[in-house]
């Protein structure tokens, strides 16, 4: 019963695409390119401030702090995500199944779409990881009063999760 509901087959799919107007397949193709390069915006900008700031170690070759690791591979990681997103429609294969139903899909092939498959997977699986360490990062070091040479200890652990 609640098993066989769970499962979503193709006829359940395809009903997501079906009714919607020209208008609206554009809308749904166009709205992530948007938002996306919002994103882009302010990962750059992150990314930008915290490599060029004049003390920086990243500057330097050297190790920052905990935080600045993290919140810089944050930074990167939602970068490659919102790449990803950017492409939207344009990476789908023209012979699908749904092209009646998707505006702007007549550009990529299964290769395109498996590779942006994987930067948006890959992107958004890796900024998951370190909001995670980030926020034990802030637990350790607000809540259980650990010094930032404590946090440093724990630096390369933290930066494999």
């Amino acid at each position: 019963g609640t098993i066989h509901s769970m499962v979503i087959n193709s006829t359940n799919i395809s009903s997501l695409f079906y009714g919607l107007n020209p208008g609206q397949q554009k809308t749904l193709a166009i709205v992530p390119k948007c938002t996306s390069v919002l994103s882009m915006i302010g990962s750059l900008y992150v990314i930008c401030n915290v490599l060029s700031r004049e003390n920086s170690p990243h500057r330097c070759g050297q190790n920052g702090s905990s935080y600045t690791n993290l919140l810089l591979g944050l930074s990167v990681a939602d970068l490659i995500a919102s790449i990803g997103i950017f492409l939207s429609t344009w990476p789908i294969p023209k012979d699908n199944i749904y092209s009646d139903y998707i505006w702007g899909d007549d550009w990529g092939n299964q290769t395109t779409c498996n590779a942006q498959g994987f930067i948006i997977q890959l992107g958004c699986l890796a900024s998951i990881m370190y909001t995670s360490s980030l926020s034990l990062h802030f637990l350790l070091g607000i809540r259980c009063k650990w010094l930032p040479s404590q946090l440093k200890k724990i630096d390369p652990i933290i930066q494999l999760a």
